[in-house]
């Protein structure tokens, strides 16, 4: 569940805090519900209110799927900041899937991955940020793909696997994905075999 971005509610729920109680308590709620997390803080919110959003939601939700970020280390700094928090819930790590680098750009831009980018851009120094996501479904996502499903290998983090943000591009995604299984490496194979239930259709 993501709360909008929105500088005002449109309607009486202002936030996901506000919503997910009603969701839990509703006879016809899903069998499990999942929840945002923001290994680069949010680009509307203080980083306290959503530390606080965080711990509350995790009280009713099964799952936690962390929003695009770039940096491995940055993600799991955050999972281990979690885990000293006592949320335990099963992480799922967001990466981009076989999206259009406009596409991408536009997105990461939106909802605040701005610390990703400069990474990569220090790392890999393209001559312009259409140059950076161009090759991030080349060797440069399958070097994200090693480490995030490295981190899932590590047992004391609590990670689920991985998960897709498609944006609409579901069928090129599932396809992209179901090639990496065939990846040598044992471990990042086993994760990304996991990983098939974790693609989403959205942001």
């Amino acid at each position: 569940m993501i709360g909008g971005d929105g500088s005002h509610a449109l309607g009486q729920f202002a936030s996901a805090v506000e919503l997910l109680p009603l969701i839990a308590a509703h006879p016809l709620r899903p069998s499990t519900l999942g929840i945002a997390g923001y290994p680069e803080g949010h680009p509307l919110i203080d980083a306290p209110t959503v530390a606080r959003a965080l711990a509350a939601k995790s009280e009713l939700a099964d799952y936690v799927v962390t929003q695009l970020c770039f940096d491995p280390d940055a993600v799991r700094a955050w999972i281990i900041a979690q885990r000293e928090q006592a949320i335990a819930l099963p992480v799922w790590l967001g990466m981009p899937g076989r999206v259009s680098a406009a596409q991408l750009l536009e997105v990461s831009l939106r909802i605040g991955v701005g610390p990703s980018l400069r990474f990569v851009r220090k790392q890999h120094n393209p001559r312009n940020l259409f140059g950076l996501f161009g090759g991030l479904h080349g060797a440069r996502t399958r070097r994200l793909q090693r480490a995030l499903s490295a981190l899932a290998a590590d047992r004391e983090l609590g990670i689920a696997g991985l998960h897709y943000f498609t944006f609409n591009q579901l069928a090129a995604t599932w396809s992209w994905q179901h090639a990496s299984i065939d990846a040598p490496d044992p471990a990042t194979r086993s994760h990304l075999q996991r990983a098939r239930a974790g693609i989403s259709r959205g942001a």
